[in-house]
């Protein structure tokens, strides 16, 4: 696990083998204890951000994967990646599926894949892209009106199973969410919520 550290609010958080070690103040707590359910609340700051630079990201990813003949069917969501105005009204207003799935997973493995539809009457999406990093699963569609036309005014939300469902954790069930990252505005501060279990904590005050 990599160290995570905010100097000027004096807290800190490391990991290693053995478990994990935090540093924070009496002034900047950024994890609540539990000592009935032995549970950890992180609650944790993000970087700023804009949405749609996220979702541009992630169909950047998708289409560094197409073959050379596929290119075609996607040359404007190419276009708007490429677009680096991120104040500009979203060109494609796309749902990402997130999947968390909660346990012990190993976080330098990063697998990403590329589907592709087979038959043009199906009512998929005509290609979209898994990525799944740590307890996180990403399924992200790429953007073509070339070849969707037939599903443009359907809601979809077809989630497609990736490598991380066929692993089994006793900790608990995945849990799915739709992400809305169409947004242009840039977000600031926003706090976000880890919950963690221990089997035993050692205090240290200084």
């Amino acid at each position: 696990m990599p160290t995570i550290t905010k100097p000027d609010q004096g807290w800190r958080i490391e990991g290693d083998a053995h478990g994990l070690t935090i540093t924070q103040g009496h002034a900047n707590t950024v994890v609540e204890v539990d000592e009935h359910k032995r549970e950890i609340t992180f609650k944790l700051a993000r970087d700023s951000y804009t949405p749609v630079a996220v979702l541009k990201t992630f169909v950047k990813m998708g289409l560094t994967l197409l073959p050379e003949e596929e290119m075609a069917n996607f040359r404007p969501a190419l276009t708007w990646v490429r677009t680096p105005d991120h104040s500009i009204d979203s060109m494609f207003k796309l749902i990402v599926i997130h999947t968390f799935f909660p346990g012990a997973y190993r976080g330098d493995l990063i697998t990403l894949d590329l589907f592709r539809r087979k038959l043009d009457d199906m009512d998929v999406p005509y290609a979209f892209m898994v990525l799944c990093c740590g307890n996180d699963m990403f399924q992200v569609f790429l953007p073509t009106s070339e070849r969707q036309q037939h599903i443009r005014d359907k809601k979809l939300k077809y989630r497609f199973p990736g490598w991380l469902d066929s692993q089994l954790s006793p900790v608990g069930i995945p849990y799915v969410e739709l992400l809305n990252l169409t947004g242009t505005t840039m977000v600031k501060n926003e706090i976000v919520e880890y919950k963690v279990t221990y089997d035993s904590k050692v205090l240290k005050r200084r």
